[in-house]
Order: C-alpha cells, then structure tokens, then sequence
C-alpha cells in the first residue's frame, strides 16, 4: 500500500527524485569525464543518452502507481476553470442534467419507497399477505375467516389481521384533534417484530382493553417526545383509551403511504368506529391479513393449505345458498403474496404508471445527454488549436480524451448533485397528485444509499453517453494545420446523427405529451350524469357528536333546511356516496320479472339519497319522479333505478311499478359515474 504514501508524501519524493537524476548525470558525467572528454562534451552526451529530464521524470512518476489519480485531480482542476470561463455553457448543461436526472431520481424514489423497499421488521421475506379473490376483483377479509385461517393453518408462526387508515378525532380534554386510526388484532406487533421504543405494545391480554399504541413521529410532533406520554388518556366516542407505548422511529405500518398515528386493538372496533361491532359478522369483510411463514415451510407450500382451508369453507358456505349463487361463491379463491414492503394495494395501483413515468423520464434524460453531446461537438471544434497543440508537445490521445471526460464528469457530477436536490421537490409534487380526491399519502421520500447510488450510476452513465463521442473526435484532430483545418467531415457527420437522434426523441415525447394532453381533454368532456357547475360537497360527521337513529336523520334534515335558506342555493341534499368519489356500494338485486341465468350473479350498485338529489346535481329524470318528503320510513319502499339498471333487468319492458329487493320502483334517472370517469357505468339504484 506504498501508494497511498506517495499521494502525501509527493513534495518529498519529487525532491528526492531531483536529487536522484542530478547523481546519476553527474556519476555518467564523471565516468565519461575519466575516459577523456571535456565536462561539457560528457554532460552533453549523458543527456542526450537520458532523452530529457521531464521524460525521465515522467517515465519514475508513472512507476509510483498513483499517476492517474493526480492526472484526474489535474484535470477536475483545468476542468474547473474551462467551465468557469464559459458561464452560459455551463449554466444550459447543468439544468439540463439535473432536470433529466432530477426526474429520473424521482420517479426511482417513489418506485423504491412504494415497490421496493422493505419494512423495517424482522424477516421481512418471510412475510405473506393473504388476499381473497372474487369473479369480480379482489375483496378484504372477515374477522371469522381470519380466525379459521389463523388456527387451522400450520404454515405461519404467527398472523395478524389490521383495518386500513382511516382519520378520526379523539379528544385530550376539551381539546379534539383529527388523527390517522388503525385497527390491528394482538398479533400484529408480535408477527412484525417490532419492540416499542417506549413503554409496550398490545398483545391478547389487551384485545378488549380501552389502549393504544402511538408512532414516534405523532408523539414527536404531539407531545414533543415527553417520555411521560405513557399512561396519559384520551377520548374516543365517549371511551377512555390510555397510550401504552411508541413504535420506532422508522416504522410506518403495513400500509405503504397511509402511516396510521394511533392504533388501537381490533376487538375495540365499536368503540373506535362508533358504530356497532363486526367483530363475529361473516358477511362483513373489511380486514387485511399478514402472516408470518415457518421456517422451512416455502409459500407454495403454504399456499396449497390455504387454499384448501379456504375451499372448505366456501363449500359449507354454498351449501347454505340458492343454487345460481353457489357458482360465484365457489369461484372464490385465496392467495398468498409476498409482504416484505407492506400490503400490496399501493405498489399494485401505482407500479403501471410509475413504470411508464420512468420510461419517459429516461426519454428525456437521452434526449439532455444528446444535445449536450452536440453542444460538446461545437466546443470541441472551436478549441481544436489548444488540442493540437497539446498533441504537438507530446500529449497522448488517451491523455487528451481523458481530460476531456474529466470536464464531462465534473458536469454530470455538478448535474446529479443539483438533481438530488430537484428531485426532492418534484417527489413531493407527485405525491401531492397521487394524494388528491383521497386521503392524503404520507411518504419519507429522503436520498439513501440506494437513491444516491442511483444518481451516482446515472450522473456516470450520462457522462459516457455525452462526453465520450465529443472527446474522441477531439482527440482524432491532426496536428499539420492544413489537415486540421479540412477534416471535418466526421465530427459533422456525428453531429447530423446526434441531430437525428434529438428529433426522435423529441418527437416521441411531442407524440406522448399530445396524447396525454387529449386524454385529459376527452376526461373533462366526458359526461359524468351529472352538472358539475356549483355543485359543492362535503363530508358531515354527525357520530361525532352523538347522533344515532332518528336524531340524526333529523340533524341532517335540519342541515338540509338551513342549506337551502341560503341565499344563492337553489338545492341541498344527503346521499351516502358522492359521484365520482372512488368509493362504491355493491349488493345483490332480485328484480321483479327478471329470471337470472344459472351462472349469473344479479348485483347493482347502491346509493341512499335524500329528496332533491337528483335536483341539486341536475341529473335528469327520465321517467317517473324523484324522491320527496313523503318517502318517509313509514311510507312504502320505493326505488329509483338508472338506464343501466333498466337496460340490464328490464329490457323492453316498463319499470315503473316493478319491485327491486321489494321496493317500487317509481323513477328511471340518466346514468352517472361514481368511481371513475373511466369506469363503465354499473346498473344502480337508489
């Protein structure tokens, strides 16, 4: 490891070196001085014989081994001062790298945070999420089928169950703040692996017990790390919960993006959600199940006893049913996918565009790497008299395309460190976007190893691509003026290629951006059923203060009453889901004069509403009439269907007057969307 001294040590070995050469010329000097000849003659021949001091000082230099490094320190420096005598130059080649890498690095931040990276609990490659597949998607899991799966299995070491996020309110005394939620069973920290930083987590002795278990970064934010937070009390829907502990500081939960803050047992359900238990409802899926694998046991293995566990169970379930319906519920299945990273619901939503972000990001970094090597073109031709110069005094061709990648580096390198900090902003905006219409996505986008190792290798890459052309042209110049200032042909036919090249690839993003621009166009043209023109909707929480049954059906009649008294609103109205909100409600229809096929599942879409609806989003009724205050709970049931219902269950035939699920129906509404403006409209009824 001599080397490492020689990079400190080099004033002391070049002096040593000057008085090395100075012996040896002056023993030859000497020697040849014995055999006759005049000092001046011998030192003339003793030189001429070593060929030139610099070259020999140059040839002991090369035998250090660290000559490469202070050639490139050398060169970063010349290059240092070429960049800075061109400020445009500069300036125009440093924003375009670092938006090219700048993007890049962002859209590989988000697909590592979301699809990548793993929990930060024990084995995560051991862990398995279970997910329940339907004709008709994918669908959570219910509390028994969790507890069959959970006892009968003998794959898992351990299982948890855990509902998703969702934003309540507790109260601190008089004092009430809203909070992301979660419920999780008494497996959960245990299957994990995950130890409280502070106080404990809950286990079975804690499953119907008021606690709750909090994230560092709320009892950082809330109580400003006090580590007297253990034993204090809050107030959810009039139930006392006392805090028992604080996860890690790097533990977000199994729900990538949605961190819960505050997580309470799942056998509290009635308590947290202030709404009556389902716990023990078999019908009422609304859990998400983790499990742990044995050692030894691979997950096709455990796959295989799931799956039969869970055929099992749907065959006592189908024997309970009417035969067309036993078809779907045997077409039901249950599958084991790999949980390192969390549950899978983000990564799958999001992988597809993600991919495709970072397929055209790439375009653009290409398409930066290619005007730049243009732009490098151009300087390379303006400075090919200092080059030849270089080559006349000696300078190699390796040597000149050397310090011509040395300035390329310094300018990928400048341009990744400026993309970094670009790329924090622009991951920021993404989520912003992936949050909107929704709740809003909490991420820790920071550049790890993994995200700046991803820079490094693409601020590299990007010198290869723009720099390596340019230099090597360079480096062909010749030297006899008359040549050098003829042979342009093949730097001219490059650049006429790198011109090519630029318009490709612009084109295919002018190609992708116009697209993109009309889709945009054809989704706000789109008819979603409905005005969207001063329309204004919010969400009431009325549990929240108390109201069950008939009072808060009044509360919201009052509100109703109070919203139409003011000036400028012609209409106000209650309905259980919001058009184009995401969300949906499915249930089975049995339509009057509608015969189902053996192997066909009659569902529809549901939505309650209260009178004026359909007046307050200005979406027609087509035959019949709307709702009003006579459809009372103590009236009739009746029923108003949409065009897709009509078209599905009644064909030809007049609705009006039929019975749907043993309700009149006495009105035809135009069809509106309510999960998406891509979604095909399902028929509904309201």
């Amino acid at each position: 490891m001599r080397w490492i001294k020689t990079l400190f040590r080099k004033e002391r070995l070049e002096n040593q070196l000057e008085r090395e050469l100075r012996f040896h010329i002056e023993q030859q000097t000497e020697d040849l001085m014995a055999e006759g000849l005049s000092r001046e003659e011998a030192r003339r021949r003793v030189m001429v014989g070593f060929g030139g001091r610099e070259v020999v000082k140059e040839r002991c230099r090369d035998v250090r081994g660290v000559r490469w490094i202070e050639d490139f320190w050398q060169d970063l420096g010349y290059g240092v001062r070429h960049l800075r005598g061109s400020p445009l130059f500069t300036l125009v080649a440093v924003l375009s790298l670092a938006l090219g890498i700048g993007a890049n690095t962002a859209i590989f931040s988000l697909i590592d945070t979301i699809m990548l990276r793993s929990m930060p609990v024990a084995e995560p490659d051991r862990l398995v999420e279970l997910m329940r597949y339907m004709p008709r998607g994918r669908g959570a899991i219910s509390y028994p089928l969790f507890e069959q799966l959970s006892t009968e299995s003998r794959s898992f070491t351990a299982t948890f169950a855990h509902s998703s996020v969702d934003v309540r309110h507790i109260s601190f005394g008089s004092e009430e703040e809203p909070v992301r939620t979660a419920l999780a069973s008494a497996g959960y920290y245990s299957t994990l692996g995950v130890q409280a930083v502070l106080g404990r987590t809950f286990g079975e002795e804690d499953e119907r017990a008021p606690v709750a278990v909090v994230s560092y970064a709320w009892w950082y934010r809330r109580f400003g790390g006090d580590p007297n937070v253990i034993g204090k009390a809050f107030r959810r829907n009039g139930t006392l919960f006392t805090i028992i502990g604080v996860t890690p500081k790097g533990f977000l939960g199994p729900i990538v993006g949605s961190p819960s803050e505050v997580t309470f047992p799942l056998k509290m359900d009635a308590e947290v959600r202030g709404e009556e238990s389902v716990i023990n409802r078999a019908d009422y899926s609304w859990l998400s199940v983790m499990a742990r694998l044995r050692p030894g046991v691979s997950r096709g293995e455990a796959q295989a006893e799931v799956s039969g566990l869970f055929r099992r169970g749907l065959e006592q379930e189908a024997s309970k049913v009417e035969l067309r319906d036993r078809k779907e519920i045997l077409e039901r299945r249950m599958e084991l996918r790999p949980a390192g990273n969390g549950f899978v619901g983000l990564s799958e939503r999001y992988a597809e565009p993600l991919t495709a972000l970072m397929g055209i990001v790439a375009i653009v970094l290409l398409l930066a790497c290619s005007n730049l090597a243009n732009l490098l073109l151009a300087r390379a031709m303006a400075r090919r008299r200092e080059i030849s110069v270089r080559l006349a005094v000696g300078a190699g061709k390796g040597r000149i395309i050397r310090q011509l990648m040395a300035e390329s580096l310094l300018l990928a390198a400048i341009g990744g460190a400026s993309g970094i900090a670009l790329a924090l902003w622009l991951s920021n905006g993404l989520i912003r976007m992936m949050s909107a219409g929704g709740l809003s996505m909490l991420f820790e986008i920071t550049p790890d190893l993994r995200v700046l190792g991803f820079t490094a290798s693409a601020s590299v890459l990007t010198c290869l691509l723009f720099g390596l052309i340019p230099a090597w042209q360079a480096a062909r110049v010749q030297v006899n003026p008359t040549l050098k200032e003829g042979r342009l042909g093949d730097r001219a036919r490059w650049r006429r290629g790198l011109v090519v090249i630029q318009v490709a690839l612009s084109l295919l993003l002018v190609i992708g951006g116009g697209l993109f621009v009309r889709t945009l166009a054809n989704l706000n043209s789109m008819e979603p059923g409905f005005d969207r023109r001063g329309v204004f909707m919010f969400d009431v929480d009325l549990r929240k203060a108390g109201y069950k049954g008939d009072r808060m059906k009044a509360m919201q009649e009052r509100i109703v009453e109070r919203l139409n008294a003011i000036p400028g609103v012609e209409s106000a109205s209650f309905a259980n889901v919001r058009p184009v909100s995401g969300g949906g409600w499915d249930g089975n229809v049995n339509v009057e004069g509608y015969t189902p096929k053996p192997d066909e599942h009659a569902q529809a879409h549901f939505n309650a509403v209260s009178p004026g609806h359909f007046r307050t989003l200005r979406t027609p009724i087509l035959l019949g009439r709307e709702f009003t205050e006579r459809d009372s709970a103590k009236a009739p049931k009746v029923v108003i269907v949409n065009e897709a219902f009509v078209k599905r269950y009644f064909g030809g035939t007049a609705p009006l007057g039929k019975q749907v699920n043993k309700a009149e129906v006495v009105g035809v509404v135009k069809d509106m969307k309510y999960r998406t403006l891509r979604q095909e409209i399902p028929p509904t009824a309201y």
